[in-house]
């Protein structure tokens, strides 16, 4: 099979974070130099979650004005788009997006308005959704739920937002202490995923689904 054959064969992209998927032309515009490999990627020696999460960091500081999001979802919907992806799922943090002063609503409002400007490019059988992610940390219990909060209001307004997340590092920060979130949730009527099962093992797993988790991200 070529590689213009599997391209053209019709794909669904269930897991797929906003900030790893910025494109190099992407940074760079917005750097105004080149990005150097480092940047973006760990090294082959890689051995722990957490380590790689931290190459999450620099695309964030990219991702802190409306604008920005609105393209990046924008053009990760058109990359998708040329890759056959006829379904996917993006999922992003609006608490990471507030560093300059936006609020996790106006965030959410700005990946939506990339998600309504894609849709004219939108071949006949495709479907681009949003998935809002809540964080593992110890300190920000009233930003999971705002973030579930506004999960369950565009969800309402049919905007294209399908579900919430958790993510983050799961051997620091143990599943079980987001009962309230995911218990709030669930009153909102919310679908959510939480990653489990990678850093933790499978009793994360198994706190997740009996939070009334709907998929399990990773699980490995």
């Amino acid at each position: 099979m070529t590689q213009e054959t599997l391209k053209e064969l019709p794909k669904i992209e269930l897991h797929c974070h906003l900030d790893g998927s910025l494109s190099r032309p992407f940074i760079e515009k917005r750097l105004g130099r080149t990005v150097r490999p480092e940047e973006l990627s760990v090294s082959e020696n890689c051995t722990s979650l957490n380590e790689y999460l931290e190459k999450f960091e620099f695309p964030l500081t990219l991702l802190q004005k409306a604008e920005a999001i609105t393209e990046c979802v924008r053009m990760l919907i058109a990359g998708q788009d040329s890759q056959g992806i006829m379904y996917s799922e993006i999922r992003f943090a609006p608490q990471l997006h507030t560093r300059k002063g936006l609020s996790q609503q106006e965030i959410v409002e700005a990946a939506c308005e990339g998600l309504d400007e894609s849709r004219k490019y939108w071949k006949s059988y495709s479907c681009h959704n949003l998935i809002l992610c809540c964080m593992r940390s110890d300190d920000n219990k009233d930003a999971n739920m705002e973030t579930v909060r506004l999960a369950a209001l565009y969800a309402e307004r049919g905007r294209g937002v399908v579900a919430a997340d958790l993510a983050g590092a799961e051997g620091l920060y143990a599943t079980d202490t987001f009962a309230d979130v995911f218990r709030d949730a669930v009153q909102r009527g919310v679908p959510f995923t939480i990653h489990a099962g990678e850093a933790a093992g499978a009793e994360s797993v198994e706190c997740a689904l009996n939070f009334q988790a709907v998929r399990i991200g990773h699980g490995v």
